[in-house]
């Protein structure tokens, strides 16, 4: 990892810690922002438009301080060690699926490659998913509509969906723009459709903190090819603040990373200047122009001679 990938991760934990910003009294507690999105999935299962979860669970702060998950079938379970470390007091503790209407991922269209086209509806795939807020499309593939409407309609992209590679490199998120859009993709990529409650870019930070990572890439499957379930997707635990608090964590990440970029950038210019000043020393050295010659010096012809006899 380098320095400037260790300031990046230093940040988020702040982050994730609730230490990056100051808490403000004012904001509406994440707890009650937590009741409007259950409400609201509520209604969203009751117009069919999402499934209800077959054993939903709420996690809690108990008498002793510690967090437990107690779940609709009557069974409770301490999680303290899932996330070590407290959290603010206007923060709660959720599941991905807490606050996601849609986990899913997509699959291969038919035909393998002979599916895709030279133009059309953009089809993402892992490497397309960097870990940047925007997505890399400079190596997109691209289906028909027909394929994208039709076989491959349960995986049809929306703008703010959150992606999660679940197959090859692991871990590495991504945010959908409008200007991705139409887009879909395949099975190496899990897509997260978060409540609009939720700001996306705070839960795309914090999945890219080290401990949450760890976390999440601790518990992946390994068969033929270490993965990533939607299961352990949907089950990934992370701190929300109050909603105002995420927007106010996402602006001072970007300010800051923005910062260490540039400060990266500086360190680059001095290293590739230190390496054209090191280049043109040994140049001038190698010309005998870097210091003046001294006629009492013995000829370099006598010193071979000596070498050669030695």
């Amino acid at each position: 990892m380098t320095t400037v990938e260790k300031i990046k991760a230093k940040i988020l934990d702040l982050a994730i810690r609730g230490k990056l910003v100051p808490q403000d009294p004012n904001d509406e507690p994440a707890s009650e922002l937590l009741k409007r999105i259950r409400a609201e999935k509520e209604e969203l299962v009751k117009a069919k438009k999402i499934k209800k979860e077959k054993n939903p669970s709420e996690i809690v702060i108990g008498s002793d301080g510690r967090p437990y998950e107690k779940f609709a079938d009557g069974k409770t379970v301490c999680i303290e060690d899932e996330l070590p470390f407290a959290i603010p007091n206007t923060w709660t503790l959720v599941r991905l699926q807490d606050i996601s209407g849609v986990i899913s991922k997509g699959t291969t269209p038919r035909g393998g490659e002979k599916a895709y086209a030279q133009s059309g509806i953009k089809f993402i795939r892992a490497e397309n998913v960097s870990g940047c807020i925007r997505l890399s499309l400079d190596s997109c593939r691209y289906i028909d509509a027909t394929t994208h409407k039709g076989f491959l309609s349960r995986s049809i992209l929306e703008a703010g969906d959150l992606l999660i590679t679940i197959a090859g490199t692991l871990g590495r998120t991504g945010i959908v723009s409008k200007c991705d859009l139409p887009a879909n993709t395949n099975q190496a990529v899990s897509f997260v459709r978060l409540d609009k409650n939720v700001e996306g870019v705070y839960v795309k930070y914090c999945l890219d903190s080290t401990i949450v990572q760890d976390m999440m890439l601790g518990r992946k499957k390994v068969t033929g090819i270490p993965n990533l379930t939607l299961e352990i997707i949907a089950r990934q635990l992370i701190p929300l603040p109050p909603l105002a608090e995420q927007k106010r964590i996402v602006a001072k990440i970007e300010k800051l990373f923005a910062e260490t970029d540039k400060i990266a950038i500086a360190e680059d210019g001095l290293v590739c200047t230190a390496e054209r000043i090191n280049k043109k020393v040994l140049d001038l050295a190698i010309r005998g122009q870097l210091v003046p010659q001294d006629p009492n010096d013995e000829p370099a012809e006598e010193l071979l001679k000596r070498i050669a006899e030695a």
